[in-house]
């Protein structure tokens, strides 16, 4: 893998990373202020939005390593 592929995916996995994060966090600010409204529904959201960005950070970390791995030539 080149650089400038690594690099670009890497920069994607970062903003991915960032958009599971901004999700996570309004889901939060959603159920802060609803409390007990939907709970087992919000619970089933933030669920899904965990193992989302839990494999999100994976594929960042891949993105990271192989970014390195380009950096250094192999």
């Amino acid at each position: 893998m080149d650089l400038e592929e690594a690099y670009k995916k890497l920069m994607e996995r970062h903003q991915e990373v960032q958009e599971k994060l901004a999700a996570l966090a309004a889901l939060a600010e959603e159920v802060a202020t609803a409390q007990h409204q939907f709970r087992r529904v919000e619970m089933e959201k933030f669920e899904e939005l965990n193992q989302a960005l839990e494999a999100t950070l994976e594929d960042y970390s891949t993105a990271r390593r192989r970014f390195g791995r380009a950096l250094q030539g192999d």
